[in-house]
């Protein structure tokens, strides 16, 4: 019976030890501060850990830099396609990032957080409908914020925030529009499309392509915008710059 209860004490006690032992490496009965953990500064006394906060940033910024160069690589970017489509680069930055992070975080405190952040990114992908990568991407970003929160890191959080902030703000500054240019006759067809094409360049949108539809009449371009505004802006410009007998009903597709 003494035998019985020697193991069950010993894996009772192995129980709430190996939790600790996981995360931080703490030995059986030791005594775990308040501002260390699996070798991390916590609290806010961990803003003073600057060389732990320039390496994050540098592994951020390192991140965003190298998954550009993968989602705007010439051989798949710029090609003619849906304003969705051409914004998938932006999912692909969000995501590296997010993935800079959670390496950052393994690295600091073992593989039951990645566990955790890779559950909480499935359910937030399968169960929850956020219209696009992109913003999937941003949830789960958002996601990680708090969860640093929530582990007492806020100088990995507020880094986090302030960093997602100014990619984002990159970002969306110019966004990519589709629109389709309605009810033209067919033989305007060209001298409008070169009307709508002037207007776009000269308030500093990007091109990405066009298609004519003499067939059905419509001319559809894909365009990024410039620093001017958005789509708003534009109907103004088309409205009072483009001549009467070239204007036609405006179909627009944001990605």
């Amino acid at each position: 019976m003494r035998q019985v209860m020697r193991v069950v004490r010993h894996v009772l006690l192995t129980a709430v030890l190996l939790p600790g032992a996981a995360i931080g490496q703490v030995e059986p009965f030791s005594e775990v501060t308040e501002t260390t953990l699996g070798g991390m500064s916590e609290g806010w006394v961990a803003f003073g850990d600057v060389g732990f906060l320039f390496n994050l940033l540098v592994s951020l910024v390192l991140a965003t830099v190298l998954s550009a160069i993968i989602g705007f690589h010439p051989r798949t970017y710029g090609n003619f396609g849906s304003p969705t489509q051409l914004d998938k680069p932006k999912s692909y930055v969000i995501f590296g990032v997010v993935g800079a992070i959670i390496g950052t975080l393994v690295l600091k405190y073992g593989p039951i957080v990645g566990l955790v952040v890779f559950g909480i990114g499935g359910l937030l992908r399968f169960r929850t409908n956020f219209g696009s990568p992109a913003q999937t991407g941003m949830a789960i970003l958002v996601t990680l914020i708090g969860l640093c929160c929530g582990l007492n890191l806020p100088h990995v959080a507020v880094l986090t925030t302030v960093f997602g902030f100014v990619l984002i703000y990159v970002l969306e500054s110019r966004r990519v529009y589709s629109v389709s240019i309605k009810g033209l006759a067919a033989e305007t067809l060209p001298e409008a499309a070169q009307a709508y094409r002037k207007v776009l360049a000269d308030t500093g949108c990007l091109i990405l392509g066009e298609q004519k539809n003499f067939t059905k009449q419509v001319i559809t371009i894909v365009f990024r915008s410039g620093k001017g505004g958005g789509r708003e802006t534009m109907q103004e410009h088309f409205a009072t710059r483009i001549p009467p007998q070239l204007r036609g009903s405006l179909d627009w597709t944001s990605g």
